[in-house]
């Protein structure tokens, strides 16, 4: 773990060893840990790019045992940056500006948000 850091009600874990919270970029602003909206929604209204999840993505992308994202059309892994926990849902941010929102019984969606 390379940081914990509460913003927005939200507790972020960095996930990577030289991962820093500047490396969210502006994700961790558009979530608040007590709104009843799901994150998919919360990112969907405050970000401008909407949230788009990929079609097909248990086609195009894998979770590795580290939970990495591997997609077959890229030679490297996008890496986990840090994941939170709103509810009962949690999202991670991965390099590249990969986002992904899994619900509690596993299912999930990938987007980019950049």
């Amino acid at each position: 773990m390379s940081f914990m850091k509460m913003h927005n009600g939200v507790l972020w874990e960095g996930k990577h060893p030289k991962a820093t919270f500047s490396m969210l970029g502006l994700i961790p602003d558009f979530l608040k840990g007590d709104s009843s909206l799901s994150i998919a929604k919360q990112i969907d209204d405050n970000y401008m790019g909407g949230w788009l999840p990929a079609k097909d993505a248990d086609e195009m992308v894998k979770f590795s045992d580290d939970f990495s994202i591997m997609d077959p059309e890229t030679p490297h892994p996008y890496l986990l940056i840090a994941e939170a926990v709103i509810g009962s849902e949690r999202i991670r941010v991965y390099t590249h500006a990969w986002v992904s929102i899994t619900q509690a019984d596993g299912s999930y969606e990938v987007a980019k948000v950049d």
